[in-house]
């Protein structure tokens, strides 16, 4: 490493610590948070207020047999719900980021096999509008799950600056003095 790069390492080291701690991580992390926790909410209600027809829906993407579809319509909604809620209050937000990606991860991968198979089925993740499945709602979804990707990595992110900031680490509930 040269002179240059040893003299300016601490300094811009020290610029992306405070601009990713301070400032632009937690209006980011607010915003995605609220953001995918109002539409996992959205989409839940809509669901809980016509389960036959979200059941429909389910059916419709030939994907699983009756059993395991009424399982999936029933659990689903509550899980949008919880994952929503999580998320705009900010209570477990790491779990409910990974839940949410679980969800849109399975949910992009129902579209692009509809798609694939050219059926022309509703999507079915909300009642209004209804939009066919096709590329364009994949890529929907898709753009959804990298939201979640985001807000998770910025949770993590911020996790690490105010362990660092604190010298404190987390782990789970207990808080461990360093340094």
């Amino acid at each position: 490493m040269s002179r240059v790069e040893s003299l300016a390492s601490p300094f811009i080291q020290g610029s992306v610590r405070f601009a990713v701690s301070r400032s632009l991580l937690p209006g980011a992390a607010l915003l995605l948070r609220l953001f995918i926790g109002g539409v996992f909410l959205w989409s839940s209600l809509s669901k809980l207020q016509q389960p036959y027809e979200f059941l429909s829906a389910v059916y419709n993407y030939e994907l699983v047999g009756p059993q395991l579809g009424l399982w999936v319509a029933a659990s689903v909604p509550w899980l949008e719900l919880a994952v929503g809620i999580c998320l705009v209050l900010g209570i477990m937000d790491r779990g409910a980021w990974m839940l949410a990606i679980v969800l849109l991860s399975v949910f992009t991968a129902a579209q692009a096999s509809v798609a694939n198979h050219g059926l022309l089925i509703p999507c079915g993740c909300s009642q209004t509008p209804i939009e066919i499945v096709g590329f364009r709602s994949v890529l929907n979804t898709g753009l959804l799950l990298l939201a979640a990707l985001a807000g998770l990595g910025c949770s993590l992110v911020q996790r690490f600056f105010h362990s660092a900031d604190s010298n404190t680490w987390h782990i789970g509930n207990d808080n461990i003095q360093h340094g």
